[in-house]
C-alpha cells in the first residue's frame, strides 16, 4: 500500500514504483504507466491511497498451487509408507 498527502488534487502525480495492472487507486484516476519505473495517478482528494490487489485468477492459481503441494506430499507419504512395509 502507498499513501501520501498532496496539496494539489486533480493534478498528475508521478510515483517511482514500477507500474503493474494490479495497482488500484481508491480516490482518483489511474494508475497510468509512464515508464517501466514510474506510474502516475490523478487524485481527487488530498489523501491518496494506492493498493496492490491480487486478481481472482492469481488467487485461484495460488490455491491450486497449495492443493498440488499437499497432493504431492500425500503421494510421497503414501509411497514411502507402502515401500517401508515391503
Amino acid at each position: 500500500m502507498i499513501t501520501f498527502k498532496t496539496n494539489k488534487p486533480n493534478q498528475l502525480h508521478l510515483i517511482k514504483v514500477s507500474y503493474f495492472p494490479n495497482w488500484k487507486i481508491k480516490n482518483g484516476y489511474g494508475p497510468f504507466r509512464i515508464s517501466p519505473s514510474f506510474m502516475a495517478v490523478i487524485p481527487k482528494d488530498e489523501l491518496v491511497e494506492i493498493n496492490f490487489e491480487s486478481s481472482n485468477v492469481e488467487k485461484a492459481l495460488n490455491l491450486l498451487s497449495i492443493f498440488t503441494l499437499f497432493g504431492a506430499l500425500l503421494i510421497t507419504y503414501t509411497y514411502k509408507k507402502r515401500f517401508d512395509n515391503v
